[in-house]
């Protein structure tokens, strides 16, 4: 599978939304208190947002989307340090996760797309062991002392992104 990565634009969007709907088919659990029509009401206003300032991008085989990520910062949530881009949409769909897709979405999202920030954080379900593998391989680790109010049993992780810099340089 030939894969390559690029920022979304206004034109990706109708694909992005169908990719976000097979999501929350598939994994439910991920926002199981939602309701459907407010999630994609709340999802499709802030990708308009993540669009227009660069903090959405896809993954694509053979320029078909099989993956999206996008991130908020400071200007979107004020619990946000400034220096920190906060991913909090990820989606691969199952038959391009062998592919090291999300390595390489994270990869662009870490060299490129945060480019200003010194920090990426997110979060995942406590038993969502599959994205704590993930985010571990692509070099996280547990971020201690920070929770989002009103999320229950979730796991922070951070990557700095002077340590990647650094390490590509030498």
């Amino acid at each position: 599978m030939t894969l390559s990565t690029r920022l979304v634009t206004q034109k990706d969007i109708p694909e992005l939304l169908a990719l976000w709907q097979r999501f929350m088919r598939e994994e439910s659990d991920a926002v199981p208190e939602a309701d459907p029509r407010a999630a994609l009401r709340n999802w499709t206003e802030r990708l308009h947002s993540q669009v227009q300032k660069h903090q959405a991008f896809l993954v694509e085989s053979h320029g078909i989307p099989v993956g999206f990520a996008g991130f908020i910062d400071s200007s979107d949530r004020s619990w946000i340090p400034q220096s920190v881009a906060y991913v909090v949409d990820l989606y691969i769909v199952p038959e391009a996760r062998a592919s090291c897709a999300a390595k390489l979405l994270f990869g662009y999202l870490i060299n490129d797309a945060a480019e200003g920030y010194e920090e990426v954080w997110t979060n995942t379900s406590a038993q969502n062991k599959r994205v704590q593998v993930l985010l571990k391989r692509v070099g996280f680790i547990p971020l201690g002392g920070f929770e989002i109010s009103g999320l229950k049993e979730q796991l922070y992780f951070k990557k700095e992104r002077k340590k990647l810099l650094l390490q590509r340089s030498s």
